[in-house]
């Protein structure tokens, strides 16, 4: 095992994440600059110390592949027309906003937790189970970073956090295709952001239990796939 891709990539995640961290709660960057620069900073240093070892690609994608997982994009897209179909009034500028930001943290994240983080660690020989499941872990808790105190909300975070990136990380793996994990990331953010912003109660209700439903299905999907990799 290749031990020093490994350090590499977790040195890109720890960097990143506390840059980061940082300039987001200290120095009070706007959140969607902030995106774009750390993406930018991400591919600058894999670019430098990992393009040789950890290529980052797009491929075709397998027929098979595309239908196993097009419930990821269609529903959360069905999700975000019911919220904004079903709405009494809606603030165009924040859905915007909002699109524009989903955008930026999926581009951002896919790069730094897939391409990179998993990336490294599959070259380095490790199991793709195991990579997928520590890649998993610890894109989970970068995801608390930005939480200021500890509550059951925080172990929710945790648990789906894990969940979406394991199903990222196994999909990613088979396709080795990084478009095709940022569309899936951008949609799904894209429709949790309008339930909180924009969805009435009740429409929030029907949206959170469809998507924690499809987060289930496939995380256990994923798993049972990974394990006989």
């Amino acid at each position: 095992m290749n031990i020093k891709l490994i350090l590499l990539g977790l040195s890109i995640i720890l960097i990143n994440t506390l840059i980061g961290m940082v300039a987001i709660l200290k120095l009070h960057m706007p959140y969607t600059s902030s995106m774009f620069l750390f993406t930018v900073f991400s591919l600058l240093l894999w670019f430098f110390l990992l393009r040789k070892d950890v290529p980052i690609t797009i491929k075709a994608i397998d027929a098979t592949m595309i239908k196993k997982t097009l419930t990821l994009l269609l529903i959360p897209i069905a999700a975000s027309a019911f919220i904004l179909t079903t709405s009494p009034s809606v603030d165009y500028g924040v859905v915007g906003f909002l699109l524009i930001t989903a955008f930026l943290i999926a581009v951002y994240e896919e790069i730094l937790f897939r391409a990179i983080g998993l990336g490294s660690f599959i070259s380095a020989d490790m199991s793709p189970f195991k990579a997928i499941v520590i890649s998993s872990i610890i894109f989970s808790f970068c995801h608390l970073i930005f939480m200021k105190t500890f509550t059951p909300d925080s172990i929710l975070l945790l648990l789906n956090s894990f969940a979406m990136g394991f199903i990222l990380g196994y999909i990613y793996f088979k396709t080795k295709n990084i478009i095709y994990v940022i569309a899936i990331h951008f949609v799904w953010d894209w429709a949790i952001f309008l339930n909180q912003r924009v969805a009435d109660i009740e429409t929030a209700t029907i949206v959170s239990v469809v998507l924690l439903a499809i987060t289930i299905w496939y995380f256990f999907w994923s798993f049972k796939a990974a394990r006989s990799l």
